[in-house]
């Protein structure tokens, strides 16, 4: 890399293409009007792209082989499995990429401390990222690195509510990529 533009730019592309390949967070706001009186109930919902609503039977099943039902629920297409593999080892690839980057950033952050004297404890607590990235750093969040399936459950009556989340470490990854 030529310059930290350049660098910045890859990392970018980099985040992007994990977004493309795994999809990405989104909140939203739901309101429920199956009122008696009209009442409006308004929430956030964050929903993730891999979040599967599933009864409490598969629930406890999943949380005792959670592979198993991410590829029943989630990879359900055995001819697609040869595609999905490569998807998924390109991933462990980026995901290697941007932890190696955020590394190198740090160092480099490390190296400007001797450099910034005079900036106000204020702005390194409580906006430390957009003043690095006011210098030209990158800014790699935890949520590009953080990728995950959900599954949801949800008693009839709407009372009783469970989920768990099954991280994808690079660990969880290849276990995936084997048992697929």
């Amino acid at each position: 890399m030529d310059s930290q533009r350049e660098f910045n730019d890859y990392i970018n592309e980099k985040a992007q293409s994990i977004s493309k390949l795994f999809g990405s967070r989104i909140t939203r706001n739901e309101t429920v009007v199956d009122d008696e009186y009209n009442y409006l109930r308004p929430y956030k919902k964050s929903i993730t792209p891999f979040t599967a609503e599933v009864s409490a039977q598969v629930f406890a099943s999943a949380e005792n082989s959670p592979i198993e039902y991410v590829i029943k629920y989630f990879y359900p297409n055995k001819d697609q499995y040869p595609e999905q593999i490569q998807k998924l080892q390109l991933l462990i690839e980026e995901l290697e990429t941007l932890k190696d980057a955020r590394q190198i950033i740090n160092n480099y952050k490390k190296d400007y401390q001797q450099y910034i004297t005079n900036v106000p404890s204020y702005v390194m607590q409580n906006d430390e990222d957009g003043f690095y990235s006011r210098l030209g750093f990158a800014n790699i969040s935890e949520s590009v690195l953080t990728i995950e399936y959900k599954f949801n459950y949800t008693s009839n009556g709407g009372m009783a509510q469970r989920n768990f989340t099954i991280p994808m470490t690079e660990e969880t990854i290849i276990e995936l990529i084997n048992a697929l």
